[in-house]
């Protein structure tokens, strides 16, 4: 649809919030398969890492990046941070 063809790239934070809000979900819930999903998300980013950063803009939909090259910078520093 329109929605999800205009909405399907997001930055690195915003990519990375999605994991933290499913595993948000998963402590207040109680239930693990959020906590899974979270678990996927950061997998599927690392597997992307090169010299300890990760493409800055992202596919929602494919989970791929849109991008090769990494930044602390804008829409991606935040990302870092949910690391910690």
């Amino acid at each position: 649809n329109r929605f999800t063809q205009e909405h399907r790239s997001n930055s690195l934070a915003g990519f990375g919030s999605f994991g933290m809000e499913f595993s948000f979900l998963s402590t207040v819930t109680g239930d693990r398969k959020y906590k899974k999903v979270s678990d996927a998300i950061f997998r599927n980013v690392t597997k992307y890492e090169n010299n300890g950063m990760v493409p800055y803009f992202w596919n929602v939909l494919t989970g791929k990046p849109e991008s090769t090259r990494g930044s602390l910078g804008s829409g991606s520093g935040s990302f870092y941070e949910y690391l910690l």
